[in-house]
């Protein structure tokens, strides 16, 4: 890469890793030789996020578009718009059917990657959403914004469930545990909290971080 290699993300096999940088070039490596196995050209600016599921990996771009692409053959599987400003995070589902886009507008759009069809637009946040992530197992979305907002939406009907307040900064990372049963939340003034991902109640604020939470990849 010629400039920043942001973002980055390994595969979920472990057996490649993803860069993007800022001007649009993806990249996909071999994990194990190091070799470079696909350069794919230049999109739309600057990437902003990647997401794996199976054999595809999806990019979103500065412009709002994201791209599908094949990481056996290097091919553009799909394309389309998802938002009218910049697009900063993306998440496949676990099972793959649907891909969440977040951005400068405020506004989630989850969409079968496959036909390129919006299946939902979900509003309610005030502010940017730079922070998203699927439930493992549960039909649960949770998303963070600037303004300090933590939602969770229900993927099977598109519906709000519930806000999630406590934070006094910009969300910058949502995750839920491995078991689906807690969701943490960190945001720019370096609080982390724990949640209850079933009921919302706050279990635990974690103090210590003097800067951002700000996720790697």
């Amino acid at each position: 890469h010629e400039r920043w290699s942001w973002p980055v993300v390994i595969s979920p096999s472990g057996a490649e890793v993803a860069t993007g940088d800022a001007e649009g070039v993806l990249r996909l490596w071999d994990m194990t030789s190091g070799s470079l196995r696909h350069e794919l050209p230049a999109g739309r600016g600057l990437i902003f996020s990647l997401a794996f599921s199976g054999h595809l990996i999806a990019t979103a771009y500065l412009d709002g578009s994201l791209r599908c692409w094949d990481t056996s053959t290097g091919v553009v599987r799909s394309e389309f718009t998802s938002a009218a400003g910049s697009v900063y995070r993306i998440a496949f589902s676990p099972t793959g059917d649907m891909l969440a886009a977040g951005g400068q507008d405020g506004e989630l759009r989850l969409w079968d990657p496959s036909t390129c069809r919006q299946l939902f637009q979900l509003q309610g946040h005030t502010g940017r959403i730079y922070t998203l992530a699927f439930h493992p197992s549960e039909p649960l979305l949770a998303s963070g914004d600037t303004d300090g907002g933590v939602r969770l939406w229900d993927t099977t009907t598109g519906q709000h469930r519930r806000l999630l307040s406590g934070h006094d900064a910009a969300i910058y990372w949502v995750t839920f545990s491995p078991s689906g049963d807690l969701l943490a939340t960190g945001d720019s003034a370096g609080a982390v909290h724990l949640w209850d991902s079933a009921t919302g109640q706050h279990r635990q604020a974690l103090i210590g971080h003097t800067g951002s939470v700000w996720p790697f990849v």
